[in-house]
């Protein structure tokens, strides 16, 4: 599961050139009904065509058009099952995603507040899948961050709780201890943060997800921070050397930055 829609290989060339015809033939599948996930399918995602489209759209979200083409694309699959899990979850994953993009501090909060209510009732529905625990808890973290520190305070706890969730559903999953390793770094100690505590996680996550240029990116810069330079540079050098990033919207981002950051090096 710890891949699931960021990132399975990379989509092929073909499939970004007919990404919005092959979408609409995979929407089409009758499979997007609703249905109870099996426990072997803890987020509903068995038959994995119907979604692939979706998760096409967002993979290239950088590309002009890609992540509002997959919130339509997501609200015409919602109106024939309205309460199916896996569409669920990536709505709530694309909205967090437009959120971080906007410049509005008014659309920031909408989208991260509708995508918290949306994932709330898909962790409700799919208690065991590890992506809407995911999503959820960083919506909450980013709800917080619009907030301020003193307010966000009391989301500390629920966002931990979520990415333990996701840990424990999906051990192989880094992205939760990156996220975990975030928090601790913004916090201060008395509210349970610290750089130790936060390179710790850094590290986990990269142990975990190789392919996850924001895990290894975030751990380039912590061991910067404890002045382990050379620590530091193989990361970055491994960003750049990278062939099949797990998420390659977000790897366009974090390339530029290594590559700036090894010019101080």
């Amino acid at each position: 599961m710890a891949g699931t829609g960021e990132g399975a290989g990379g989509a092929t060339a073909l499939r970004n050139l007919l990404c919005p015809f092959f979408a609409f033939f995979c929407l089409s599948w009758p499979s997007v009904a609703a249905v109870a996930p099996a426990a072997s399918d803890p987020c509903g995602d068995s038959g994995r065509a119907p979604y692939a489209g979706i998760d096409s759209l967002y993979l290239h979200r950088n590309i002009p058009g890609r992540l509002d083409g997959d919130l339509r694309l997501i609200a015409r699959a919602l109106r024939h099952g309205p309460d199916n899990p896996a569409l669920l979850w990536r709505e709530g994953r694309a909205l967090v995603r437009r959120g971080e993009a906007s410049p509005s501090a008014k659309q920031r909060r909408a989208d991260f507040s509708r995508a918290r209510d949306i994932l709330s009732a898909s962790v409700r529905d799919a208690p065991r899948c590890p992506q809407a625990h995911y999503w959820l808890g960083l919506s909450l973290g980013l709800l917080g961050r619009e907030d301020g520190l003193i307010k966000s305070a009391f989301l500390i706890a629920p966002l931990k709780r979520q990415m333990k969730a996701v840990i424990r559903l999906d051990p192989r999953d880094g992205r939760p201890h990156r996220v975990l390793g975030e928090l601790y770094e913004s916090l201060p100690r008395m509210l349970g943060g610290g750089l130790g505590k936060a390179l710790g996680e850094f590290q986990t996550a990269a142990s975990l997800s190789p392919r996850d240029s924001s895990a290894r990116l975030a751990l380039a810069q912590a061991y910067r921070r404890r002045g382990m330079r050379a620590q530091a540079r193989a990361e970055l050098e491994s960003i750049v050397q990278e062939k099949n990033p797990l998420d390659p919207a977000e790897y366009a981002d974090d390339l530029r930055e290594a590559r700036k950051l090894l010019l101080v090096f």
